[in-house]
């Protein structure tokens, strides 16, 4: 039975996961100095040089709530998970959904079997957990769910077992609550738990915060 993620909590999903249709994902990672301003830009994946420039000139703009150690503001860093789609007259792009925290390094899919399906075992599930230094999930638990069955206790386990790259403040990795979102669906064709995507979404993580007013992709 195949089993489809889709993106719901901006979170940074691993890119066999499907996104909702037209719609594609860039992964930056960042160096944010001690005011809130990016130093550094680097991207997860090769790009064409027009989108790639066009993408460094617009994030280089947008500014973290200075990231505090023992009281003083200092160097830190994060990822950020860009949704794009064709703007409506298909000349540009447009940014739906920033998130800003730690990404997924290994991801064991929860188990999503035909009898499942059959079951009617369909819908999202949103898990809320915290990334520790060590770069693991602990104290997960469910933030909302409109999938029935045993879908919501699958995801835990599956979560459970994934790793991911923490946030780090002044070079030292910390912990970050984060949120993760998958849609179970039964074929690549199901509807019914797409995320809309029509306005800009900012969400951030309790580590390194971006500031949402100034994040734009005109």
């Amino acid at each position: 039975m195949l089993l489809t993620g889709v993106l719901l909590a901006a979170q940074l999903l691993p890119a066999k996961l499907e996104l909702p249709e037209n719609h594609w994902r860039v992964v930056a990672r960042v160096e944010v100095d001690a005011t809130g301003s990016i130093s550094s830009i680097g991207f997860g994946q090769k790009l064409k040089p027009v989108l790639e420039n066009y993408l460094r000139a617009r994030i280089a703009r947008w500014r973290f709530e200075p990231a505090l150690k023992d009281g003083v503001a200092v160097g830190s860093s994060t990822s950020l998970s860009l949704i794009l789609r064709p703007a409506e007259d298909n000349k540009g792009i447009r940014l739906v959904n920033v998130s800003a925290g730690p990404p997924m390094l290994t991801v064991q899919e929860p188990i999503y079997m035909e009898n499942h399906a059959d079951a009617g075992y369909h819908g999202t599930v949103v898990v809320k957990c915290r990334v520790n230094a060590k770069r693991r999930c602990v104290d997960a638990s469910v933030d909302q769910a409109s999938a029935r069955g045993p879908m919501p206790e699958n995801l835990l386990k599956a979560i459970r077992k994934w790793s991911f790259e923490p946030d780090r403040i002044a070079g030292e990795p910390v912990e970050t609550w984060i949120e993760v979102g998958l849609c179970f669906k039964a074929s690549r064709g199901q509807a019914g738990c797409e995320a809309p995507m029509d306005e800009l979404a900012v969400r951030v993580t309790d580590s390194v915060r971006l500031r949402a007013e100034s994040v734009s992709l005109p």
